[in-house]
């Protein structure tokens, strides 16, 4: 369970945008396998409870960079899904660097259209969300 090197920041990020971290590096188990969704936050204020898996998109390929975090978002959403049934969203938190990069090509416009992937667009410098994208 390492953390990815934006952790910390989304989650100063979250808190700055009303939301309380519940808990971080939430286990999930099914049958044998246990993975782990990086934070688990809530407002209290609305009654809502999200998960948010962090991405750093540090890689050399932005591509092979979406492939992964396409594929941990779906095993986890897949995950809270069995749990939960559709009441607990998931959001792939990542850096504006790579929502302006890959994220708004049509290649990643695509992917999350067809997969339903909601972001949390994250300034790391400022430590604020930028864009929610549902």
């Amino acid at each position: 369970m390492r953390k990815d090197i934006h952790h910390d920041t989304v989650v100063r990020a979250l808190q700055k945008d009303g939301w309380r971290i519940v808990d971080e590096q939430s286990p999930f188990t099914i049958e044998q396998r246990t993975v782990y969704i990086d934070i688990e936050a809530e407002r209290s204020d609305e009654r809502r409870l999200i998960f948010v898996e962090v991405k750093g998109f540090q890689g050399d390929s932005q591509v092979t960079d979406l492939a992964n975090a396409l594929g941990q978002y779906l095993l986890y959403a897949h995950v809270l899904e069995q749990e939960y049934g559709d009441a607990r969203p998931l959001y792939l938190a990542v850096p504006y660097g790579a929502y302006s990069g890959v994220l708004s090509e049509e290649l990643g416009v695509g992917i999350r259209a067809k997969y339903g992937v909601k972001l949390i667009v994250v300034d790391l410098e400022r430590e604020e969300i930028s864009q929610w994208i549902p």
